[in-house]
């Protein structure tokens, strides 16, 4: 079965590794010297537990960091890279400073819950919280109720800093976009899967990062012994800790709506509603093989970053596992919190999004503003599918196929 006609060049035969499609000539040069002194040899890129602890201090000169559940997680991580994973030397300093900015995140909001704790004990103000499979169109959604004056969608630069610097220049939008500029030129390919702008709304995974419970580490690198222990972890306090982000964030903007998106919360909408009684989530319906496979496309692009080889059997083969686990999670949760949840298909959303997001509002809060429909009419005209290239994708001569993937899904 072929999902999209035009093969996607990174597709390669069973069995075969996936080579990373070309890092910028001076990153190569890095990852030479990184095969005569390996990363973990070299103090300063070396991954391990005291060492990322040591630095995240060092960069805050704070010490707190918060519930200690998060050090399981940060376990589970750091032995899938030294077990799963064997990370060139651009990997190791990526992932090293993934997870340096995780930790920094968390002292920075256990210093929030000392120096201002009256933030934590405010209700939120209904948000809107977009989910569904990877690749199913969330991101579209999100960016159309972010065009609401009434809403605010966290750009990309306030999701990796949520805090704001004490006694310093605020410097994070600039860091983002430095950031980006050094994305695009790892994975110039990446955009026409997934835009990211410094300025534009981005999902909440990078809010989730902090509590080592999130899919970013994995949307990094093929972390399998990371995920496994993730699927079958409670995330209760993952929740915790993201209510409360969410509650920095409202305190920063409190006149508006917060509407947010991840994919990784279509797993665990339990464990969000109950700790985040007053949202409201939006579903959004894909055919789930469709949605995989664009997904596993983007994953071995990402991945790529940190790795020179891919396991072409494992990698699908894990991808799978988290496909079916939030699915099956998914399908038990909608029972007990059906009320709250609101669903959108995404052949509407595509074909005429403005009449989507005018239903979408009868069900949330009442019709949409006069304001608001020309903000997603201008919005949807200037966004059509495809406007940074076609992402193409295909199972065609995968270790997996279609009608398998079909069959996990729906058991």
């Amino acid at each position: 079965m072929l999902l999209n006609r035009a093969r996607n060049p990174h597709d390669v035969g069973p069995g075969q590794p996936v080579s990373h499609p070309g890092l910028p000539l001076p990153l190569r040069l890095l990852n030479t010297v990184g095969r005569v002194t390996p990363a973990h040899r070299i103090d300063r890129f070396r991954l391990d537990k005291a060492t990322v602890l040591a630095e995240a201090s060092k960069a805050t000169r704070l010490y707190d960091f918060g519930d200690p559940g998060f050090e399981k997680g940060l376990d589970a991580l750091l032995r899938s890279i030294k077990d799963d994973v064997d990370p060139h030397l651009v990997g190791q300093i990526v992932l090293k400073q993934a997870i340096t900015d995780a930790l920094t995140n968390r002292l920075l909001l256990a210093c929030e819950h000392h120096r201002r704790p009256w933030i934590f004990e405010q209700p939120l103000h209904s948000p809107i919280i977009v989910t569904g499979l990877h690749r199913s169109g969330t991101t579209y959604l999100h960016r159309l109720l972010a065009q609401d004056p009434e809403n605010y969608a966290p750009p990309y630069w306030q999701l990796i800093a949520p805090t704001r610097p004490v006694g310093a220049h605020d410097l994070r939008r600039q860091r983002a976009r430095r950031s980006l500029t050094m994305r695009t030129r790892m994975m110039p390919d990446l955009n026409r899967m997934h835009t990211i702008d410094a300025d534009a709304p981005e999902e909440c995974l990078y809010l989730t990062a902090s509590s080592f419970e999130s899919v970013f580490f994995w949307a990094m690198a093929p972390v399998t012994g990371y995920l496994k222990w993730y699927l079958d972890h409670d995330r209760t306090q993952k929740y915790v800790e993201y209510r409360a982000w969410l509650q920095i964030l409202q305190e920063q903007t409190p006149s508006r709506r917060l509407v947010l998106k991840a994919p990784e919360h279509l797993g665990a909408l339990d464990a969000l509603l109950r700790i985040v009684p007053e949202a409201n989530v939006v579903q959004v319906h894909r055919d789930p093989v469709t949605a995989f496979a664009s997904y596993l496309s983007m994953a071995k692009a990402t991945q790529a970053l940190t790795v020179s080889h891919l396991d072409h059997a494992r990698v699908p083969d894990t991808a799978l596992d988290l496909f079916a686990s939030d699915i099956q999670r998914n399908r038990q949760d909608r029972q007990a919190y059906r009320p709250r949840i609101h669903d959108v298909h995404y052949a509407n959303l595509i074909n005429d999004p403005l009449q989507t997001l005018s239903d979408l509002y009868e069900e949330l809060s009442g019709p949409v503003s006069p304001a608001f429909r020309t903000a997603l009419t201008a919005y949807a005209r200037s966004h059509p599918q495809g406007l940074h290239g076609l992402h193409t994708y295909s199972l065609t001569d995968g270790p997996i196929d279609a009608d398998y993937v079909a069959r996990r899904l729906a058991s």
